[in-house]
């Protein structure tokens, strides 16, 4: 786990991203953020070359070339 507290800015700034792949060994390309917030968890995720998957309950219009979900259940179709 890796917050914005500990590592001292918010996201989308990269620094998150990387800590959560360093502490978890693993390459951005093999990973995947799935976020509810477009621009800080998707967009951010997207900048360090990570998979992504948005959570939008919320029904927020996104563009179209990003996998959405709109109930958590669906989430299991990506892993």
């Amino acid at each position: 786990m890796t917050t914005s507290e500990e590592i001292g800015v918010k996201k989308p700034n990269p620094l998150i991203f990387e800590s959560a792949l360093e502490k978890a060994n693993v390459k951005a390309s093999a990973s995947m953020m799935i976020g509810d917030t477009f621009e800080a968890d998707i967009l951010g995720a997207e900048a360090v070359g990570m998979k992504t998957l948005y959570y939008n309950y919320r029904k927020e219009p996104i563009p179209k070339k990003y996998p959405i979900v709109d109930r958590l259940l669906e989430i299991k179709k990506y892993l």
